[in-house]
Formats: structure tokens, C-alpha cells, sequence
């Protein structure tokens, strides 16, 4: 963690390859080489080592939105829905993960769901307690959906949830 943060992403590497002799199973240090990777900007190469660690351990919410993550970075159409499947299983696990939230919106707005895109800045700002910005996107999100759809209900949820917080 020392290197990567000294930028001295050889030598993080390097140690996190031999922590990885020893320990091969071990989620965590499989984690956090992604995590050089990905901050190193060598995209491609953070995907197997995110993959791993999420074969030992599926419910890993930070892990399955880090790699998300790089899956957005990479910019190509093929990797966003794979992208948006492991946020939508991260904010299974973690429905409060602003990250994730952030992660599906982009996702959403690259595969043009207005309506989904829409939700899911509601879901973010309501995390953030950004009042008048939910109220804006659950606006917008009950525009784009069909009334009494899944999507449609979720808005008025989260509308509903903040008249109910100042009662």
C-alpha cells in the first residue's frame, strides 16, 4: 500500500505478487492488486484480479463497484452492461453504496435509460442528502416510466421518503 501510494507501482507489484505466492486464495491481497492496477491506470490487467477476489468472497460490494469501475473506464459499449450487472449486484448487498449509485448512473446513461439514469441520481443525491437534487430526478424518473411500473413505485418511494423526513 506504502508503493502505490509512493506512485512506485513496480515495486507494489512486486510485493503484492509475492504476498500472493504465499497467500493465492487470499481475497483481499487479490483486492488490492486490482487496486494498484486500477489506480496505475492499466485497466485491462485490474479486471482478473477483482474477478478472483469476488470468487472468494461474491458479497464483496466494494470489490464487485471497483470493478465496475474499470469496466466503465475501459469505454467500450461490450463492457458496460457487464459493468452495470456488477453494480446491480454490489448495491444488492449495499443498497446505501454511493459509489455504486454513481457507477449506475453512468452506466445507465451510456446504455440511454433515461428513466433508470434518472433513478438512480435520485437513489445518490438521496444519499447525500441533496433534497432539491432528488426531488429534480425523481421527477424526471417518473416522466420516463410507465405509471405503476417497478421504476415508477421506486420513485415515488423515495419521494414519499423524503416528506416523511420532515415530518
Amino acid at each position: 500500500i506504502a508503493f502505490m501510494r509512493q506512485n512506485n507501482i513496480k515495486e507494489a507489484l512486486k510485493s503484492v505478487d509475492k504476498m500472493l505466492s504465499v497467500f493465492p486464495s487470499d481475497p483481499y491481497v487479490l483486492e488490492l492488486k486490482g487496486d494498484i492496477l486500477r489506480n496505475s491506470g492499466r485497466l485491462k490487467e485490474a479486471i482478473l484480479p477483482y474477478q478472483k477476489a469476488l470468487s472468494f468472497i461474491p458479497w464483496a460490494a466494494l470489490i464487485r463497484a471497483n470493478l465496475a469501475q474499470v469496466l466503465l473506464g475501459l469505454n467500450q459499449n461490450a463492457d458496460t452492461p457487464k459493468a452495470l450487472k456488477q453494480v446491480n449486484e454490489a448495491l444488492r448487498y449495499e443498497p446505501d453504496l454511493i459509489q455504486a449509485w454513481h457507477l449506475a448512473a453512468v452506466a445507465y446513461g451510456r446504455l440511454n435509460d433515461r428513466g433508470n439514469l434518472a433513478l438512480a441520481l435520485a437513489e445518490k443525491s438521496l444519499l447525500q442528502g441533496r433534497d432539491q437534487d432528488t426531488r429534480r430526478h425523481v421527477k424526471q424518473a417518473m416522466q420516463h416510466f410507465p405509471e405503476g411500473s417497478s421504476g415508477w413505485l421506486r420513485a415515488q418511494d423515495i419521494s414519499n421518503t423524503l416528506v416523511n423526513w420532515f415530518r
